[in-house]
């Protein structure tokens, strides 16, 4: 039960994080392997640690709305130790953590760092989450920054378009919008500077 509580926080709240729409929430339906499966070899959290992991949670988001990026990237780091500890790398509320981190990391330009775990989140949730969610759209979006900005100008643009094309099929017209103007602005980057 912990397990789904952890999971769906951390689902609820990353969407919340990308200011993406209420409907989002509609119609998830897991696939593959469940989301809320615990994983035999690794030891439940403690009370003390699912305690510490939710505090640290929102005085992060509280961070993360007064624009103070670096008081929240270590907190969100923090808790991605724990899901990692507990969970394992490849279960979903630890990949949940790495999109929360990863667009942290965004929002402080450390793109190198917030690329690996976006793209990271992306192929995990893949394991569980329809690819036609709207969340994949705000995902895609934030990897494609990440990777124009790491010089990587064909996997961006890459990205920018499965992010346009899911949200647009999923009615997020803001995650749709943000993702043609990352688009947009990186295609008049490497114009600009003769890339």
């Amino acid at each position: 039960m912990r397990t789904k509580r952890i999971l769906g926080a951390m689902l609820a709240l990353s969407l919340a994080i990308a200011c993406a729409p209420a409907a989002w929430a509609q119609g998830v339906q897991p696939q593959g392997p469940s989301p809320w499966s615990y994983p035999p070899d690794l030891q439940a959290p403690t009370d003390a640690e699912y305690q510490g992991v939710r505090e640290r949670f929102e005085e992060g988001m509280r961070q993360r709305a007064a624009h103070n990026w670096s008081a929240a990237a270590p907190l969100f780091r923090e808790n991605l130790a724990v899901y990692w500890r507990t969970y394992g790398p490849e279960h979903p509320v630890t990949g949940m953590a790495m999109f929360v981190l990863g667009g942290t990391l965004d929002a402080q330009e450390q793109y190198p760092e917030a690329e690996t775990l976006m793209a990271d989140s992306i192929r995990i949730a893949q394991t569980w989450l329809p690819e036609g969610n709207a969340w994949y759209g705000i995902a895609y979006g934030i990897l494609g920054r990440c990777q124009g900005a790491n010089g990587k100008r064909a996997l961006a643009e890459v990205s920018f378009r499965r992010a346009i094309e899911i949200s647009h099929a999923a009615g997020d017209a803001s995650s749709e919008r943000t993702a043609r103007l990352g688009l947009e602005e990186m295609t008049r980057f490497y114009q600009q500077s003769g890339q």
